[in-house]
């Protein structure tokens, strides 16, 4: 995990909201390893929150994370993990069907528990749609 590189943070800013960024397939395999990986990644990184990266796919992770008492972040967009499915490093939600469809991923990782869905290169023009949720 990137355990050694996330405690670096909180030795530079002690004071600041940590966001743990988890590596690829620390949660994406299954519910129980989602939380247990998240568990160690809030212990011994001591981040005080975990993004999890993709939308409605990982709601279910998202839910047991913060059944578990801990912070998620959902993040929706570009995520690199995925880029070869999603067309390349390149913005997403560039049309009004596709925009549409990150909000409904928006609205599901706040509903399956994360406190902000944060979002990573969408369009300017359609990210005022994200106020709304």
């Amino acid at each position: 995990m990137h355990l050694p590189f996330q405690r670096q943070y909180e030795g530079a800013a002690p004071n600041t909201f940590i966001i743990g960024d988890m590596p690829f397939l620390s949660y994406q395999v299954n519910i129980d390893e989602s939380v247990r990986n998240a568990g160690r990644f809030f212990k011994e990184a001591r981040v005080d929150c975990h993004q999890a990266r993709g939308g409605r796919r990982v709601c279910p992770q998202i839910r047991a994370i913060a059944d578990g008492g801990m912070l998620v972040m959902g993040h929706i967009g570009l995520t690199p993990q995925s880029s070869g499915q999603l067309g390349g490093f390149k913005a997403q939600g560039r049309t009004a069907e596709a925009a549409l469809e990150l909000l409904e991923d928006a609205r599901a990782v706040q509903k399956a528990g994360a406190f902000f869905p944060s979002r990573g290169s969408v369009p300017r023009r359609f990210a005022k749609l994200f106020g709304m949720i």
